[in-house]
């Protein structure tokens, strides 16, 4: 065995990864660009109708303002909505006692595969199976073996920083470069 992990999981951990695989991800990113640019065009779309449609006249510039602005805030605050929305979810999850998560296990890392064991399942994955590995902010490791599906590893894990900066060295020698983000 290369590296193992006891990882102990929190409400706010899960939060933070739900919150980069939506908004902060390169996927993310541009899906939050996308829904901008969609407000944008609808936006240009009903304020060009309403100009042709009322005449062009001054009034009927003045009445736009205040749709302009209620546009220019809905794109700003896009991701602080989905955040909310993120934050919302995982609420109802836990309430109707579904945790997407296990609060705690044991993630192993040997020579061909990783495996991770928690109270209720053991799961193995070969290295090949990994698709992206993100470092966040020093703070975070996120290994996703698919878009939906991820093995998080709090830095608070690791025993020194030197063991973190080993394990994704080691990560990268076994699968795709790790992307710090």
């Amino acid at each position: 065995m290369k590296f193992q992990f006891k990882v102990n999981m929190t409400d706010e951990d899960y939060f933070l990864f739900n919150k980069f695989q939506a908004i902060d991800s390169p996927f993310g990113k541009k899906q939050i660009q996308k829904i901008r640019l969609v407000i944008a065009a609808a936006s240009a779309v009903l304020t060009l109708l309403s100009l042709w449609l009322n005449g062009f006249t001054a009034d009927s510039f003045i009445g736009l303002i205040p749709f302009l602005l209620i546009m220019i805030i809905l794109v700003v605050t896009v991701p602080k909505t989905f955040a909310s929305s993120i934050k919302r979810q995982l609420k109802l999850m836990k309430k109707h006692g579904k945790q997407g998560y296990s609060p705690e296990s044991v993630v192993e890392f040997y020579d061909d595969y990783f495996s991770e064991t928690t109270p209720d399942n053991k799961t193995e994955h070969k290295y090949s199976a990994v698709e992206n590995i993100f470092a966040v902010e020093g703070k975070y490791v996120y290994i996703f073996v698919n878009n939906v599906m991820a093995y998080i590893i709090p830095r608070s894990s690791f025993e020194s920083v030197g063991q973190y900066n080993d394990f994704l060295t080691f990560m990268e020698s076994k699968c795709s470069p790790v992307k710090y983000c």
